[in-house]
């Protein structure tokens, strides 16, 4: 399995992604058995199988890595900044965190970080691809895997999400791949989802808050490139 992962990283994640979507899907079904509602049997299935999958993907790991990202993660603080200014900026309400709300943050946070950082970047890394290509791959994988969304019928949401998706990608692989640091990931990636939940801004939003979350967008991926191409710069020296 891992020659066939290094050798054909994108078909070996795209056939991961499938099963580990079937996966949390089976998994759910134990949860909704004790009455939890189907949104959070799925959160909690996720975490289990994001768990799942770090355990077997455990060589991907590295102990001595973990929590070395800072400074360089700090930029990604500006997505969870965002989501306090674009609530403050545009109206909308404040959540009160509980258990359930952290819950339904930590479960995208740990599943897709491993599964789309730490086992994706890593098979990617062993087939000798270059750390620009890696996490231009990396980004767009994760980015159109959120094209799912458009079942429920809002396309134009959808693509903005996606986008936004593929620019925090584009952070979230670049630290990785600089760094190795899975832990430091998950709890931004969590920080981040989490912010959402409890700042719920208005959906409408108008156009100087737009082209606010546009600058912020633009300024997130020349950091990423500019992060990639030092890493490149130094792994071809």
């Amino acid at each position: 399995m891992r020659n066939f992962a290094v050798r054909k990283p994108i078909v070996f994640e795209l056939m991961l992604i499938v099963i580990s979507f079937v996966l949390t899907v089976v998994a759910s079904i134990p949860f909704q058995v004790f009455y939890f509602p189907n949104e959070f049997s799925m959160a909690l299935a996720r975490i289990v199988v994001g768990c799942l999958l770090f355990v077997i993907f455990f060589y991907c790991f590295r102990k001595d890595r973990q929590f070395s990202s800072f400074p360089i993660i700090l930029p990604g603080l500006l997505f969870v900044i965002w989501n306090i200014v674009n609530y403050l900026m545009t109206g909308g309400q404040i959540n009160a965190p509980d258990l359930e709300m952290i819950i339904m943050a930590a479960a995208p946070a740990i599943f897709e970080e491993v599964l789309f950082r730490e086992i994706f970047i890593c098979h990617l890394k062993e087939n000798g691809m270059k750390p620009l290509m890696i996490v231009l791959v990396s980004a767009t994988v994760f980015a159109l895997i959120h094209l799912t969304n458009a079942v429920n019928g809002k396309m134009l949401q959808t693509l903005v999400q996606v986008a936004y998706s593929f620019v925090i990608g584009l952070v979230l692989g670049a630290v990785y791949t600089r760094t190795d640091d899975l832990f430091t990931l998950i709890i931004l990636h969590g920080a981040i989802d989490l912010s959402s939940r409890i700042f719920v801004s208005n959906a409408s939003a108008p156009f100087h808050v737009l082209i606010l979350f546009a600058v912020l967008l633009i300024f997130e991926t020349a950091y990423a490139l500019w992060l990639t191409n030092k890493d490149q710069t130094a792994t071809d020296h």
